[in-house]
Parts: C-alpha cells; sequence; structure tokens
C-alpha cells in the first residue's frame, strides 16, 4: 500500500536522512499544523536505512512510528503542549532528559503505534504507555498528562478537538505600564498562550496592543472610556476570531472608600469569540459589601445578574463560553452559586479570580507565581466539546 511507502523526507539535526512511511508523514504534518510550528526532528523512523539509530535509542528507531524531537529551542510550556498534541493525535509521547532516561541531551520521543513496522522496542514502549507508564526500562509511571479517555489512534478528520492555553490576569492599576507590558509579553510567551483575559487593564491596554501588535491581538473598547478598556481579551493571531462585545456589568457605580469623593465609575466587561468560543473578560465591583457600602453590594450583584443573562443567551445559542476573572466573590458564596446555577456552568479554580465555563472542558488549572500585581495569573487548558 501507498500509505505503507517508506521514503526519505529530509535531514535531521545530525545530517542523517529522516525516513518516514507517507502515513507517519501525513500524520506528522496535521500534528505541525496543529501546533503551528514545525519541530525539528533529531532522529527519524527507519533508522537502519542510515546503518542504525542513536546508541542510547536501543534499536528502537530501527523500524517504523517513532521520532526524537529537539526541545532546547522550546520553553516548558511548548515542551507540554507538544507532548500533548502527540497524544491527543494518539501517540506515546514522553520529554526524555536527566530525571528521566539518563539522557544528557534533552528530547521528545514518541511512538505512532498506528503506523507500520514498528521495532519490538517501539511497540513494547506503547504498551507500556496504555498501562500508564513511562516506556523507560525502570518501568515508572507516565509522568505527563494523559487523555481521558486515552487516544489509541489518529482521529478521523482534519484535526481533533480544539484545545488552547488560556490564560488570566488581573493586572492590577496604578503600576508602570512598562513594567506591566513586560511582564505581560513574557507571561504570554513562557506559557505559550493562546489566549489571556485581563482585568484593571485601562491604564496599559493601549502600550499593550503597540507591543503585540502582530503576534495578539488585544480585544477591548479604546475609544469609549476606562470602563469599556478595563477588561480585554488577548488573542493569538492566526486563530478565528470573531467581533468584540461590550456588557455594561451595571451603571450606577459605587462608594469609594473612605477618604475619597464621589463614586467609582461603573464597570464593563469584554467578550469576543476565539476559535469558536466565547471567552469573556470582567472585573466585578469589589466589597466590602457590609451596610456602610450598599451601592458596592449592589453594583456587584446587579454584574452577577448581567452575566448570568449573557450566559443564559449564549446556552440557548449553542455557544460554548468561558468566563474568566476578577469576580471579587468566592466560587462558594451564595451569589457566585446563583450564577452557576441558572447558567449550568462549571467553576474551576480558588480565591476571587476564578472561572466559570459551559460547553467546554477546563483542565490543569495552576496558579503562577509571577509578576508584581497583587493577583498571581492563573493558566489552564480549554478544550471544546463535540456536540
Amino acid at each position: 500500500m501507498a500509505a505503507n511507502t517508506v521514503r526519505r523526507r529530509g535531514t535531521d539535526s545530525s545530517g542523517r536522512g529522516i525516513f518516514a512511511t507517507d502515513y507517519m508523514w501525513s500524520w506528522w504534518k496535521r500534528v505541525c499544523k496543529d501546533l503551528g510550528v514545525t519541530p525539528v526532528i533529531t532522529q527519524g523512523a527507519w533508522m537502519v536505512k542510515n546503518g542504525g539509530g542513536a546508541k542510547a535509542s536501543a534499536g528502537y528507531h530501527d523500524g517504523g512510528g517513532t521520532f526524537d524531537l529537539r526541545v532546547w529551542n522550546l520553553t516548558d510550556a511548548q515542551v507540554a503542549k507538544v507532548v500533548r498534541t502527540c497524544r491527543r493525535y494518539g501517540a506515546a509521547a514522553w520529554l526524555r532528559n536527566l530525571e528521566h532516561g539518563g539522557f544528557t541531551d534533552p528530547h521528545i520521543h514518541f511512538v505512532l503505534p498506528t503506523d507500520t513496522g514498528l521495532s519490538p522496542g517501539a511497540r513494547w514502549q506503547w504498551s507500556e504507555y496504555l498501562a500508564g507508564r513511562d516506556g523507560l526500562a525502570s518501568r515508572g509511571r507516565d509522568y505527563h498528562w494523559r487523555p481521558d479517555p486515552l487516544v489509541a489512534k489518529p482521529p478521523p478528520g482534519r484535526k481533533p478537538v480544539r484545545e488552547l492555553e488560556v490564560g488570566m490576569w488581573n493586572l492590577r492599576v496604578g503600576r508602570d505600564p512598562a513594567v506591566v507590558v513586560s511582564e505581560v509579553r513574557q507571561f504570554l510567551d513562557d506559557r505559550d498562550l493562546d489566549v489571556l483575559l485581563v482585568s484593571e487593564a485601562y491604564q496599559y491596554v493601549g502600550a499593550l496592543r503597540k507591543a503585540l501588535k502582530g503576534k495578539y491581538r488585544v480585544g477591548t473598547f479604546w475609544a469609549r472610556g476606562k470602563s469599556a478598556r478595563d477588561s480585554a481579551v488577548i488573542s493569538r493571531v492566526g486563530l478565528r476570531t470573531g467581533r468584540r462585545y461590550l456588557h455594561r456589568l451595571e451603571r450606577k457605580g459605587w462608594e469609594r472608600r473612605p477618604g475619597r469623593k464621589g463614586l467609582h465609575w461603573a464597570r464593563s466587561a469584554v467578550s469576543r469569540n476565539v476559535a469558536g468560543i466565547r471567552f469573556i473578560a470582567r472585573h466585578d465591583p469589589p466589597g466590602p459589601f457590609g451596610p456602610r457600602f450598599p451601592l458596592r453590594k449592589l453594583a456587584n450583584e446587579t454584574s452577577f445578574r448581567t452575566m448570568t443573562r449573557l450566559g443564559r443567551r449564549l446556552n440557548k445559542a449553542g455557544r460554548p463560553w468561558v468566563d474568566g476573572p476578577d469576580k471579587n466573590r468566592l466560587k462558594s458564596d451564595p451569589v457566585s452559586q446563583e450564577f452557576l446555577d441558572a447558567t449550568g456552568a462549571t467553576a474551576y479554580g480558588s480565591g476571587i479570580d476564578w472561572a466559570a465555563a459551559s460547553g467546554v472542558k477546563v483542565s490543569d488549572m495552576r496558579t503562577h507565581d509571577f509578576g508584581t500585581s497583587d493577583h498571581r495569573p492563573k493558566t489552564f487548558t480549554v478544550t471544546k466539546e463535540t456536540r
């Protein structure tokens, strides 16, 4: 069969031929298209055609279905994304380094079980992966994220379910814009994010738009005042992106803290469709909500009611959505629970910076000790569910 024909595809990082079947090469191109980059191959399959593979590979690359990929030019987040993507496409993939396998030249090793002509070692590694182990002689536990359910063969069609890396962060007003821009750029790059939801951003969105131009879009309403640009949806250029929406959370404002005159201006949320998912960046009015501050309590509760109406509309239209920070209430608070019950959304994370989502799966929620804001940024993976 033509799919099983082994051909030379180029040269690896050591100057040796890269060999793969038509089937595996087609699979690899699908993976790279989903990643948006093409990782460097340091060792291909069918290394027997090159006189044998690396000694440390123990013959695993002599047949089909196996590649090694360079990682020294990738961030930790990008390495994790490559491993996850390979696994979502039906391969066993691991990062090999000193800690895992004693390799002095770190790399990603993967086995595609549906390719033809796998060596006995490669077939053994696949069976170890199915059993939840690491594919090493020590037979340790798998140390990477595992799909649930496990993907045992490449999904049909052009692409499997869409997966996005998302962050959320209250940037905190009153800081040096140059510092904030530098931190946001570093956070986007280090975590290889597709979407970042930011709040308390009205002092920084202008500088962010300039600094991120060509790589990310900053979705906000610049010309409509502080309220309209207090939050923003930052999305990677190249992702399918729809129009922006402005949502007035409440319209009266609320009491400033003692010693400050007048009312605080009313806040707004911003939402945008990115890759078929509506992402919402919001910043609800803060407490305290005691009797001395009745307008604060009213403003926050009105904000939640506004978001409840939006969530219901999106649900009725069959549109998946993710609602980011900063809600200024714990998810266990009765007001938060009322919002979640009314929309059927699931809450993720802790503190007042938690996410709510409907129609998508959220996983791998992490809080990062990064930046100089008094809010720590969070990241998570969003997987769009099939309907």
